[in-house]
């Protein structure tokens, strides 16, 4: 175990220097700026935004469900998370302007995709939610 992650390692650090090099070789210092500017923008916004949302939102979920079984509220307070960040990461793709001008560029109807995602995302949930309950029932028999 030891000697495999010892090799997962040293091999991420190795394609991480590569991409580094590269960037470093082919960007021009504005690029690198942009691109520092745009990462640190994206840390802020996820550590001072959504992540204090999705705690906010995960706590009143399991607040709302505190008359169902512990096993019940992990699993369904998790999938609701999940379907909340792949709807608002689907978002900018759902409210994109009416008339596009390269029909090319967003060819796909993200709307009925999401839609797909979100009930695969739930049943899928659900079957964990169910799986979860029905052993802690069959715990305290």
């Amino acid at each position: 175990m030891r000697f495999v992650r010892v090799v997962l390692i040293v091999t991420g650090v190795g394609f991480a220097a590569w991409g580094a090099a590269g960037l470093l070789a082919e960007q021009s210092p504005a690029d690198l700026t942009g691109l520092a500017v745009w990462l640190g923008m994206a840390v802020a916004v996820h550590d001072g935004l959504l992540a204090p949302l999705s705690l906010l939102a995960g706590a009143l979920a399991w607040r709302a469900l505190r008359p169902l079984p512990r096993p019940v509220r992990q699993f369904t307070t998790g999938g609701l998370l999940v379907a909340g960040t792949l709807a608002l990461l689907a978002l900018p793709l759902l409210i994109r302007y009416p008339v596009v001008s390269n029909p090319t560029a967003l060819p796909q109807s993200y709307g009925s995709n999401l839609g797909w995602l979100l009930v695969t995302v739930l049943g899928a949930t659900g079957v964990v939610t169910l799986a979860g309950w029905w052993r802690g029932r069959r715990g305290r028999d």
